[in-house]
């Protein structure tokens, strides 16, 4: 699966729906656990419950998760009206509630938060603590980049928006992708299929929604596939937009799961 985006229950559900078994199956989520959605505190829940048989990689989101964590920690308080340096803020983490010193010094002050995730978090949760958000960073920062199976002799590359080898990675590319490689692996749009790809293998990817007309994955909500002969490598798009339908109206979203076993594809709202 992928691009869950805060919607716990929906997950979930699909759990339930492809009988999901931890003895003997896995499940890989392939970016983007939250921002967009109502559950964003029930995803890092799940994540740091570390589930067993269930492996998260890196999304774009998740990697922007990781820099709104950092924000927290520097909006700091000493305690004593003064508000540490960035290099101190480690110091005061276990006496720090976030949604206290929220109204005091604005997160914004420091870090974006573009899907006002963070801000939902310390003002609607006054449990949480600095120590919180320290912990998702870190279980955050130890996601891969991508996961490689080989499955009834198939190979398959996961990841969250495109796959590219490192030698196909060249001058051009970088200048898109000044932040290197890993920054393909998770912003990758169109060159995910124009540069992007594995010879012999099949990359299963998310991050840009197929329920957009027009624009280069749409498929009305369905997961999206193609070819490249040259490289005899397969893509599937399994980002069917699920957030957008649940909390935007748009039609035709869904969350989909693909069995890689035998590529058999489970939709939350209607099976194909």
């Amino acid at each position: 699966m992928s691009d869950i985006h805060g919607c716990y229950t929906e997950y979930m559900e699909m759990l339930e729906k492809i009988k999901f078994d931890p003895k003997k199956d896995e499940v890989i989520i392939a970016g983007d656990i939250v921002d967009r959605g109502p559950e964003n505190l029930e995803m890092l829940r799940y994540m740091e419950s570390k589930p067993e048989s269930v492996a998260f990689l890196m999304g774009n989101h998740d990697y922007d998760f990781i820099g709104y964590c950092r924000g927290v920690e520097i909006m700091c308080d000493k305690g004593d009206g003064e508000w540490c340096k960035p290099s101190e803020a480690y110091l005061y983490r276990k006496n720090y509630k976030p949604s206290e010193a929220y109204h005091n010094k604005k997160y914004y002050d420091y870090f974006s938060d573009d899907y006002g995730t963070v801000k939902k978090l310390i003002t609607g949760y006054d449990e949480l603590m600095a120590e919180d958000f320290n912990h998702w960073k870190q279980l955050m920062c130890e996601f891969p980049y991508y996961a490689k199976r080989t499955i009834n002799g198939r190979n398959y590359i996961i990841v969250h928006a495109g796959y590219i080898d490192e030698t196909d990675f060249h001058l051009d590319l970088s200048f898109s992708y000044p932040r290197g490689i890993n920054e393909f692996y998770i912003w990758a749009r169109d060159d995910a299929i124009i540069y992007g790809g594995a010879r012999d293998s099949t990359i299963v990817f998310g991050h840009t929604p197929t329920i957009f007309p027009g624009e280069i994955f749409y498929s009305g909500g369905r997961v999206w596939y193609d070819e490249n002969p040259k490289k005899n490598c397969r893509f599937f798009n399994i980002d069917c937009g699920l957030v957008y339908g649940k909390y935007d109206g748009v039609h035709n979203a869904n969350l989909a799961c693909i069995r890689l076993e035998d590529e058999k594809v489970f939709y939350l709202y209607g099976d194909m």
